[in-house]
């Protein structure tokens, strides 16, 4: 996806919320959906989140960047390569959203010799922006990339549904 499709993608995301929140689902959906070949090796799961526009583009951008990283050299590299990207709200009272990438039956995967554009942008746009920890393990199946944002003001709220299930 060249620059100016992803923002335009980022942009029709961000806005068709209407009152401009995002959600979690679709912005992943979105960004994964150019390297879903019908073949079961993308799984996306996890209960909606309502992410607040910033939030929403920051995400969008990192897993832009994971997606187009696994595509040159990772899972989707391969025809047997799988991704799967997993989320889940955690915690109580200190709710998070927890985001886990998994890519399995790649290529085998090294750590990079140095830091490149896409890792800064994923570990700075997330930390410094939206307090959130963010941890890359190079496994021998693949890498495993692990998001974990507080659910506060900054990104987003659950759906009304864990907001229930919590407070029960």
């Amino acid at each position: 996806m060249a620059g100016g499709e992803f923002r335009e993608t980022c942009h029709r995301a961000v806005c068709q919320g209407g009152q401009g929140a995002m959600s979690l689902q679709a912005l992943i959906a979105t960004e994964l959906a150019p390297y879903d070949r019908g073949k079961g090796r993308l799984a996306i799961s996890g209960r909606d989140v309502a992410l607040t526009p910033g939030a929403g583009l920051a995400l969008a951008m990192a897993v832009h960047e994971l997606a187009s990283n696994a595509a040159k050299y990772g899972a989707l590299s391969t025809a047997s390569g799988h991704l799967s990207v997993a989320w889940e709200i955690t915690g109580i009272p200190n709710r998070s959203l927890q985001i886990s990438w998994t890519e399995t039956e790649g290529p085998t995967v090294q750590p990079p010799s140095h830091r490149g554009f896409g890792t800064t942008l994923i570990e700075r746009t997330l930390s410094h922006e939206l307090d959130a920890e963010v941890s890359r393990e190079f496994l021998t199946t693949g890498l495993l990339c692990t998001i974990v944002l507080p659910l506060n003001g900054l990104v987003g709220v659950p759906s009304a549904a864990d907001t229930r299930e919590a407070s029960e």
